[in-house]
């Protein structure tokens, strides 16, 4: 499974701030994890990115998007929401 969230910043961020700015009108980094439904283990995860990027964006920064083969084999994927872009490794709820 894999959902982004942002990590609300305390204070704004002196350089591109408009950047940080969410859609929740606060400043925050944009966190995507990977996690396996069995024992919700972290697998995956890509960090760094602000709070305007989206969680389509985002998911194209983690290992499971740049090295498929890695994570998945045979018929494996990933669930996601309807946020995400189409991939073969991907299937929306």
């Amino acid at each position: 499974m894999y959902d982004g969230t942002i990590v609300v910043l305390y204070t704004k961020p002196g350089l591109n701030r408009d950047a940080y700015f969410t859609q929740k009108s606060n400043y925050g980094l944009n966190l995507q994890i990977g996690n396996l439904p069995s024992n919700l283990r972290i697998v995956d995860y890509a960090h760094g990115l602000t709070g305007l990027a989206h969680d389509a964006s985002a998911f194209e920064h983690t290992a499971a998007a740049k090295h498929t083969d890695w994570f998945f084999k045979g018929n494996e994927f990933a669930w996601v929401n309807s946020a995400y872009p189409d991939l073969s490794i991907v299937w929306g709820l």
